[in-house]
């Protein structure tokens, strides 16, 4: 099996320091009004339209938390259990990541955090909402078979990448975005608890 993993809110417990960093740099969308609670309630696309935050600043927005997080990285861990999980999903699959964040900041958070060795790759995106075009480079340049590959995210933005590649997709709900609002995006699977990940794909 294929598992492409997503990284922020998936892997990694950066999410109250994701708005931290948006609130700092761009206050005036990202007032105090703003909680982890009430962001993951609405999604991170009702989120961007609510807080009337320009489209033309996306790109802005990921280089500036990027560069934010690599003074913040070294104190980031993964999410409980993930940690393990991974380590056991690595034997016998293939596991890569594709993210927003840098691949600096990820490869430095897997060797802080024991996992360096359990990917076979991990690609930086810095679309938002356009991670269907670097996972299908990724299918292609690794030679992925569609049919054994799953996408791992927290947002409905990954289950509509996966969807727009014809791959699995598997939504968790520990991340950016609550249950309720991943379900809208009807992910193959909803995933609770990252114990789960291995009742599926080991």
């Amino acid at each position: 099996m294929n598992l492409i993993f997503d990284f922020d809110g998936t892997i990694c417990d950066s999410f109250n320091v994701a708005i931290e960093i948006f609130r700092k740099n761009f206050p005036e969308y990202f007032s105090d009004d703003i909680t982890p609670e009430y962001a993951r309630s609405i999604g991170v696309k009702k989120l961007i339209k609510k807080t009337n935050f320009p489209k033309h600043l996306l790109p802005k927005l990921m280089l500036q938390g990027s560069k934010e997080m690599v003074k913040i990285i070294p104190r980031l861990k993964t999410f409980p259990k993930i940690n393990e999980v991974i380590k056991k999903l690595s034997k016998g699959n293939v596991l890569g990541i594709i993210t927003n964040n840098s691949e600096e900041n990820v490869r430095t958070f897997l060797k802080n955090n024991d996992l360096n060795m359990c990917f076979d790759f991990v690609y930086s995106t810095s679309s938002l909402f356009g991670k269907d075009s670097t996972i299908k480079k990724v299918i292609k340049e690794i030679k992925l078979k569609k049919k054994d590959t799953i996408y791992i995210g927290d947002q409905t933005s990954d289950v509509e990448a996966a969807k727009r590649v014809s791959v699995r997709s598997a939504a968790v709900t520990w991340g950016y975005e609550a249950e309720s609002v991943l379900k809208k995006s009807i992910p193959t699977y909803i995933i609770k608890k990252p114990q789960e990940l291995l009742l599926l794909f080991n």
